[in-house]
């Protein structure tokens, strides 16, 4: 390849090197100057350019890239069309990403100026979610310096695929003292619970017993009977030692320990071990909070069907700092929580679920949530209103076109957790978001996505009411007699929440509950308007054109 300025004359079938203005039309980086190009460029007065000549030998930036990514791609990955030299790498299925570093960093050390950027390994991804670029830095690559890079990275796998998710048959023991209330084990359930849905999986077994070795030795059994695939054990106290009443339980009870103890903070405070090949992990105090802690770096491995070593988990230190803990809290964060008007975590506390995941089928091929309604998309619309809101915290559900989603709302407060079967309903979702809902909250407003003339005045005088109601009863926004939405539900309801199933959403559970649902007087149509057709996003836009 040759590069540098070439006279104008001469730059026909040359690669444009820099965007260039020829009179009224700008010719664009990387354009194959042709007669016309030569012609325009003479006309306005420009002698010579800087391009490039691709000779005989040379692999054109195109086509390297899509060599490279071929190569490299491996199961559950799909390649794109490559452009302007980079070719881009989607997950194909809900998974975690799988990359040989060792090769990747091969391929970027070859000097063939081809590089290439991943997500980090075992990222949990959805589908079509970018997981790596390539890109070819010159214009063209010599055929054999091409040929050798890529031939000192192929492999019979990929270097970068996907581990799909498989659904998994989970049995839980959850132990406790005797003074300790039941709502407390009922919270961890649910936590567990919820993430286990996100990667869809489920519990199929569980015992509740006293926090002793024999004790929790039978429960053990007994969950065994079930054929699980994998054992959760959380114990009301926290493994301390390798003699402690779960990792002991586990061994008596047949089981082999692989490792105590991980170098994540917080959930330093987990053990791992096998029990008839099946993997059973005593969790960390910390698993009870949807926080980001150690079991969310490794349970997404073991539901993906990957084996986890004592390696892998001792490997999981840089990086392993996860967030600064409570008891460590630093002076700045004491000053923050003592500004003004910041809002605190406390028990009367509400947060909000936004559920974003639905397919928009009745659309055509438009997704609704990204549609645009005065200026901005229509997702963006219900999460403004949200976060201008009281509420403590915005959980966002997605699901279709996740990345999309999550790109409209980038430099948004919003909390992200993905639902991988919102084909199945919106009770899905609904099991997704209440597992990222935090254990110190009192209740849960619940936004659907396609409704953007809901406002922040809407959703706080649900909260006003919720709270002046005691925190326990089930607010439903009406008007004209006709429920609407969004709905504001207490904790108590939660387990009952995560038991639908189905596209009925949560309003079955009106009937059942008659006695707890608390009507709340909305005098606006923004409760019952939601975006379903075309025609009915068309009807929205004039509604706000006309400034009604």
């Amino acid at each position: 390849m040759i590069f540098g300025n070439i006279p104008t004359d001469e730059a026909e079938g040359t690669l444009l090197a820099h965007s260039i203005r020829a009179g009224k039309r700008t010719i664009k980086k990387g354009t194959r100057l042709g007669a016309d190009e030569i012609a325009r460029l003479n006309a306005a007065g420009i002698k010579q350019v800087t391009a490039a000549r691709v000779e005989a030998g040379d692999i054109a930036e195109q086509q390297a890239a899509l060599a490279t990514a071929e190569v490299l791609a491996g199961d559950g990955i799909e390649v794109q069309n490559p452009f302007t030299g980079r070719c881009n790498l989607h997950s194909g299925a809900p998974g975690l990403a799988i990359i040989d570093r060792a090769r990747i960093d091969r391929l970027n050390l070859s000097g063939a100026g081809i590089l290439v950027a991943t997500v980090p390994p075992f990222t949990v991804v959805e589908p079509e979610r970018n997981v790596a670029t390539i890109k070819v830095i010159p214009y063209a690559v010599p055929e054999e310096q091409l040929n050798a890079a890529l031939d000192s990275v192929r492999g019979v796998d990929g270097a970068i695929r996907i581990s799909p998710f498989q659904p998994r048959a989970v049995g839980l023991v959850l132990t406790r003292f005797a003074d300790m209330r039941e709502s407390l084990v009922d919270k961890a359930r649910v936590v567990l619970n919820g993430r286990l849905e996100t990667f869809g999986s489920r519990i199929v077994g569980e015992e509740r017993c006293a926090h002793d070795v024999d004790t929790v030795v039978a429960a053990i059994r007994r969950i065994e009977t079930m054929k699980p695939d994998l054992i959760l054990i959380l114990g009301a106290a926290s493994i301390s030692d390798v003699a402690d009443v779960v990792p002991a339980a586990m061994v008596r009870a047949g089981g082999q320990l692989r490792q105590v103890g991980i170098p994540v903070d917080p959930g330093n405070l987990m053990t791992l071990g096998t029990l008839d090949e099946v993997p059973i992990v005593g969790l960390p105090g910390c698993a009870r909070s949807p926080r980001l802690n150690g079991i969310d770096l490794v349970l997404p491995r073991l539901l993906a069907g990957l084996e986890v070593t004592p390696q892998d988990l001792l490997s999981l230190g840089v990086g392993g700092l996860l967030s600064e803990v409570s008891e460590r809290r630093q002076p700045r964060e004491s000053a923050i929580a003592a500004q003004p008007g910041r809002k605190d975590e406390r028990l009367d506390a509400v947060a909000a679920v936004v559920l974003a995941a639905g397919s928009s089928r009745r659309m055509g091929s438009e997704n609704k949530l990204l549609a645009e309604l005065s200026g901005k998309p229509v997702i963006s619309h219900v999460v403004d209103a949200t976060l201008a809101s009281r509420v403590n915290q915005v959980i966002v559900v997605t699901g279709h076109q996740a990345d999309r989603i999550r790109a409209t709302l980038q430099g948004s407060e919003v909390q992200f957790v993905h639902n991988p079967h919102f084909p199945e309903g919106l009770s899905r979702s609904l099991h997704t978001g209440l597992g990222a809902v935090p254990t110190d909250v009192a209740g849960a407003i619940f936004c659907l996505g396609d409704m953007p003339l809901i406002t922040a005045q809407v959703i706080d005088l649900l909260i006003e009411q919720f709270h002046a109601q005691g925190g326990e009863v089930i607010c439903v926004p009406v008007i004209d007699g006709r429920r609407g939405n969004p709905v504001l539900w207490p904790r108590a309801f939660f387990s009952e929440l995560l038991d639908l199933s189905g596209d009925a959403g949560a309003r079955q559970l009106f009937a059942r509950h008659a006695d707890r649902v608390h009507e709340v007087e909305i005098d606006a149509d923004a409760i019952v308007t939601d975006i379903d057709t075309p025609e009915t996003l068309q009807a929205i836009r004039e509604l706000l054109e006309n400034g009604k």
